[in-house]
């Protein structure tokens, strides 16, 4: 959702300035595309932060409120991440074709998850850790 139909206007521009021979202005696209991205996902982030106990409270199941306010917080600073990486996604698609995107999404993406949630289970021995080893990949663009 905090993506704002980026993949669309994304699709639409960089489609248009092959068509025109105007290569090279990508760069100018995925800057206008990202910043909202980036602005209203940092705003999401601190409202889930500032808004994790009441949203626990709640949400939850009695007695189960200070482990959805604890997943909430270690959430809440991936919601960036998450969003941009959206972006970038569907600009490396566009910009650097089917197959980057292809082993971006489906090849390093699943391998790295999957590395990082044993880690850190065999190292922490906790599902927290496992559940956050989950979302690690998501800033380093996997």
């Amino acid at each position: 959702m905090l993506r704002l139909g980026t993949n669309s206007g994304i699709v639409r521009f960089v489609s248009e300035q092959r068509a025109f021979d105007r290569a090279g202005s990508e760069w100018r696209i995925l800057m206008y595309a990202a910043l909202p991205v980036v602005i209203l996902s940092a705003i999401a982030s601190v409202i889930v932060v500032a808004l994790a106990e009441p949203l626990a409270i709640w949400l939850a199941s009695p007695g189960e409120e200070e482990g959805l306010q604890a997943l909430l917080l270690t959430m809440a600073p991936f919601i960036v991440a998450g969003s941009v990486i959206g972006v970038l996604q569907i600009m490396t698609r566009m910009v650097r074709g089917v197959p980057a995107f292809t082993l971006l999404q489906s090849v390093l993406l699943p391998a790295s998850r999957l590395l990082l949630v044993v880690a850190a289970a065999v190292m922490a021995g906790n599902a927290w850790a496992a559940f956050s080893a989950w979302l690690w990949p998501l800033p380093c663009g996997c």
